[in-house]
């Protein structure tokens, strides 16, 4: 099945909740441009550091290492680490489809 392309086709597809759809692809990505644009992205790492480390009972203010210290530090990189997988799985995604020809014939 041809994905829908124009607007009459895509109402078709999706229905009454086209609408909807939409709305929230719209909301999701002017979120993703602040986030990616503005120092939030700097800031929101801080504060998931910050509230891991209070998890496992440290702060960034106490000057010496510890192991739960480290195990934040790697759940917030883990945490950094997925949602930019996903990120990019997304742009996969939607990527518009090349006009090349493929590389190598199916059958």
């Amino acid at each position: 099945m041809p994905r829908p392309a124009t607007l009459p086709e895509l109402q078709a597809h999706y229905g009454e909740r086209y609408r909807w759809l939409l709305l929230l692809s719209v909301m999701v990505g002017t979120m993703a441009s602040i986030m990616s644009s503005t120092i939030v992205s700097v800031s929101l790492c801080g504060i998931v550091l910050e509230w891991r480390l209070a998890v496992h009972g440290d702060s960034l203010a106490n000057p010496v290492s510890s192991p739960a210290r480290l195990t934040a530090f790697n759940e917030t990189f883990l945490m950094l680490a997925s949602l930019c997988a996903l990120a990019l799985l997304a742009a996969w995604r939607i990527r518009a489809p090349s006009a090349a020809p493929p590389l190598f014939k199916k059958g």
